[in-house]
């Protein structure tokens, strides 16, 4: 009961549209970052927004993980949300942090995104 509750959740359009949100003002910060006068500048609430940004990606994972289980691994999209989160995470990843702005390709390809 809880899983299906918190797959309806996660597939809801209203959630989505909150993810979508945290893709593209994930993607205007790690651009922001590559400016030396932004970076200067705002370099504290950049780094700030893209912290909360990875841990709002992988509450979502983590999510539809719990709600589908191995299913979730039957989504191609699923899979490459899955890997560009996790190398996000990996502390060693900071260069290719800008693969999470490919999320944003999720979004716009997979029905359930």
């Amino acid at each position: 009961m809880l899983r299906a509750r918190v797959g309806s959740v996660v597939e809801s359009d209203r959630f989505q549209m909150f993810i979508v949100g945290v893709i593209v003002l994930n993607a205007i910060t790690l651009g922001a970052e590559t400016s030396t006068f932004l970076h200067a500048e705002f370099g504290s609430a950049l780094t700030v927004i893209d912290h909360l940004a990875l841990a709002i990606f992988a509450a979502e994972l983590a999510a539809r993980l719990y709600a589908f289980g191995w299913r979730f691994f039957k989504d191609p999209w699923n899979v490459f949300d899955f890997v560009i989160v996790v190398i996000a995470l990996i502390p060693t990843a900071g260069p290719l942090s800008v693969l999470r702005s490919l999320r944003i390709c999720v979004c716009s390809q997979s029905p359930g995104h």
